[in-house]
């Protein structure tokens, strides 16, 4: 699990290609600039532990049901 903090579309992108979150910084930029980012925060006092939880919330849920899956005989 990896999580990168930028500033720009080419972050986010970049993250993505390679499999990681994003969290963008947007500074005074306009949030809706950044639709694609995992996270958009004005500055890094507004990044918390939860926030950064969140993010692989969906993850653990999906690693879960795999488990369950396998112990049940397979996906069907």
């Amino acid at each position: 699990r990896c999580v990168v903090f930028g500033e720009s579309n080419t972050s986010v992108e970049a993250a993505h290609e390679l499999g990681m979150k994003c969290v963008v910084v947007t500074g005074n930029k306009p949030v809706y600039d950044f639709v694609g980012a995992d996270l958009v925060v004005r500055n890094l006092s507004q990044v918390s532990f939860f926030n950064l939880k969140r993010l692989f919330g969906a993850e653990e849920l999906v690693a879960a049901r795999v488990g369950q899956d396998e112990l049940e005989g397979g996906l069907a």
